[in-house]
């Protein structure tokens, strides 16, 4: 027999082994290609759908994957008397599901999908048959993400990220998925990108060195996944804990053929702009571009120039939900090849 394997819009015809002429293997993306800061949502969802004619006495487990290379992650999983769990890339995401004697469905929905989400995802279903075999169900497809430049230089990268009070808890959600769809433009590994992260506000901390994460999708994760922590605006404090701490040394992931590159989020002036002028001035003497990077309405133009190594180097944007805008620019700056 014919499955149906339903991706997007497109409908592909596979063949698999047939158990009866009573179900079919349903796996699908809406929609197929995501467009970040476009495309509304995300939905995969894979399931066993039965006629009311079918060899299937039971759906015991749907488990959906992403596949990196060589390398699967589970995404979201259920079986047979328990509900439905995320996994891997979904800590924005609902996952919903139900196993139903003979069918059962698997689906998680992104809210404002990042580059991240795009790549190949595998779906396997385990049933049980009516002559009480186990019996499996396979198949595959690729969310496509498009419109968007791709870097393949040396470079580190450490993002140092304001959570001052001003910013709010929606606000700096919006940042944070900002920030992960600005890591799927770099090939991330020893011979391309790495990424470091820093937080600050009354108080810094460290979220992970350059030598953490090998992969942007781990990068995105942990992104994603760091809690908002409020406070003042003290932006010298990150810009100093970057060098105090030797962000870029060998130690801490830093390469000596790769240019350092600090970029500042902040959506308003810092507390202490002279203390922050000096240390940005400190980062630019130790070797690093800085690039800064205002939002909102609330920071000050000329700081933002102080802090930055160049007039290029300063991007604005009036709206946190408007930060999809400069994507392109920001690689564009610190990946020349990226330019058009």
């Amino acid at each position: 027999m014919n499955r149906r394997f339903i991706c997007g819009v497109l409908l592909v015809v596979v063949s698999v082994t047939t158990i009866s002429q009573g179900e079919r293997f349903v796996f699908s993306a809406t929609p197929i290609t995501i467009s970040p800061g476009v495309t509304p949502e995300l939905t995969v969802r894979c399931g066993l759908e039965d006629d009311g004619n079918s060899g299937v006495s039971r759906v015991n487990s749907i488990i959906i994957r992403t596949v990196d290379g060589s390398v699967q992650k589970e995404v979201a999983r259920i079986a047979y008397s328990q509900a439905a769990k995320g996994g891997f890339s979904t800590e924005r995401a609902s996952v919903t599901g139900d196993l139903s004697n003979k069918a059962g469905y698997l689906q998680i929905t992104w809210p404002s999908p990042i580059h991240g989400l795009a790549g190949q995802y595998n779906c396997d279903i385990a049933a049980l048959a009516t002559v009480g075999d186990i019996v499996t169900f396979k198949s595959s497809m690729r969310v496509i993400s498009t419109g968007f430049r791709q870097c393949y230089e040396l470079v580190d990268i450490v993002f140092l990220v304001d959570e001052s009070s001003s910013i709010g808890a929606v606000n700096f959600k919006l940042l944070q998925t900002f920030l992960a769809n600005v890591t799927q433009h770099f090939k991330v590994g020893s011979n391309g990108a790495r990424f470091a992260g820093v937080q600050f506000a009354t108080q810094v901390k460290k979220l992970f060195d350059l030598n953490k994460y090998s992969s942007s999708k781990d990068i995105s994760s942990a992104l994603l996944g760091t809690p908002y922590g409020q406070g003042s605006t003290y932006t010298h404090l990150g810009l100093n804990y970057i060098a105090d701490n030797k962000l870029f040394s060998a130690a801490s992931g830093g390469r000596s053929n790769a240019p350092d590159v600090v970029i500042v989020f902040t959506d308003g002036e810092s507390t202490m702009p002279e203390q922050t002028k000096q240390a940005a001035d400190r980062l630019k003497q130790q070797g690093a571009t800085v690039v800064s990077v205002g939002v909102g309405g609330q920071f000050k133009t000329s700081e933002l120039f102080d802090i930055a190594s160049s007039k290029d180097a300063v991007f604005v944007v009036s709206d946190f939900n408007l930060l999809y805008y400069i994507e392109n620019n920001l690689t564009a700056r610190v990946c020349p090849s990226t330019r058009s």
